[in-house]
Formats: structure tokens, C-alpha cells, sequence
């Protein structure tokens, strides 16, 4: 089991979904989940928000984008998928960012459930 590469990330979307479509016609949505965690520092309570990068392709791209454009108020988000990390520059400095490509997606919204659940040909998709 030395190639394992799974994650379950439950939250709530924030922000604009960004919607392309490479050269051979695959949707890519991009989007944010927010996850928070309550604690106590002594005896005062704190929340502490941490932000994840979420890319949808294929299947699930064209999932999110009908949510995106439909404007429905999606307030938690279950998706499981493979941790991808990346490396871009930014003014000669190199970064990385880490992101959940997408194999599974739940997404609960005020009024209505969807779920999606279809294979993607994610590992085509680097």
C-alpha cells in the first residue's frame, strides 16, 4: 500500500467557482472549502478557518458548474479525492499549493440534496 493518496474534505464552499475548459474540452472547476475547528485557548474559545483548494474535472467539473451557475446556496460540501501539489513563482519567490483533485463529490444545498458519485479519468488530467 505505498501509493495511497486519499482524502475526505468536509466543509462549506465560499467564493466564486472558476470554470475553464482545457484544450481537449475537460471542465475544471476550481473552487474553496472553508473547514473551521472550535478550541479553547485557556478558557477563551477560538475558531480557527483553514482554506482548501478543490479541483473538479471531467464529470464532476460540469457538476459544479451547473451548481455555480444555477446560483444555488450550497452550504456544505463532502468530496474525497488525491492530494496534488504544485509549484508556481511569484515575483522570482517559488511556492507551492496543495489541492484536492476531486474522485467523489456530495454537495448539500438550502432546499435540495445532489450527489455525484462518477468515475473521472483524474490521473489523465496533471
Amino acid at each position: 500500500m505505498n501509493h495511497l493518496n486519499r482524502v475526505t474534505l468536509i466543509g462549506r464552499a465560499e467564493g466564486d467557482v472558476d470554470v475553464r475548459y482545457s484544450g481537449s474540452g475537460v471542465c475544471v472547476a476550481s473552487l474553496r472549502i472553508v473547514t473551521r475547528r472550535k478550541y479553547f485557548d485557556g478558557p477563551e474559545e477560538r475558531i480557527s478557518k483553514t482554506t482548501h483548494f478543490v479541483k473538479a474535472l471531467g464529470k464532476f467539473g460540469e457538476l459544479v458548474r451547473e451548481w455555480s451557475e444555477a446560483h444555488l446556496p450550497l452550504y456544505d460540501v463532502m468530496v474525497e479525492g488525491r492530494l496534488c501539489n504544485s509549484q508556481y513563482e511569484v515575483d522570482g519567490e517559488v511556492r507551492w499549493k496543495t489541492e484536492v483533485i476531486v474522485s467523489a463529490f456530495e454537495g448539500h444545498f438550502i432546499g435540495r440534496d445532489y450527489q455525484g458519485s462518477v468515475n473521472t479519468l483524474e490521473d489523465t488530467h496533471e
